[in-house]
């Protein structure tokens, strides 16, 4: 059993470091871009682009919040991927932006592994109801 438990946080805390180095990979990746390319104004954007600029804006502060609150972090940078997907469908599977719902995904996985660990042991069932 207590093998068992041992595996189980090894893994969890596997995952958790993969989400937060692909994290922040592309956390870096985007500020060196942004730096070297400069940070668009939106207004002088189309919608499409705004929306765009908006996604990335989005899902870099869903990465942000991961590194506290993983469900809520993982759970914004999907939304942000999600409006990034609407406003742009034909270019979904860029290497890089295809990272970000991975990402999400993870902290969304150790946050729900973690929650229903926790949960069954902060409200265990009785039965003598």
């Amino acid at each position: 059993m207590a093998r068992q438990v041992n595996y189980i946080l090894l893994t969890l805390r596997s995952l958790r470091a993969t989400a937060r180095f692909l994290g922040s990979v592309l956390f870096l990746m985007i500020i060196m871009f942004a730096f070297g390319e400069g940070i668009p104004n939106p207004f002088a954007l189309s919608f499409a682009e705004a929306i765009t600029f908006f996604s990335f804006v989005i899902m870099l502060g869903g990465l942000i919040a991961a590194w506290r609150y993983e469900g809520i972090g993982g759970l914004i940078v999907l939304v942000g991927y999600l409006i990034f997907a609407i406003a742009n469908p034909g270019s979904v599977m860029i290497d890089m932006v295809s990272i970000f719902p991975l990402t999400g995904l993870l902290f969304l996985i150790y946050w729900w592994v973690l929650e229903k660990q926790f949960r069954s042991k902060r409200n265990p069932r009785s039965d003598s109801k």
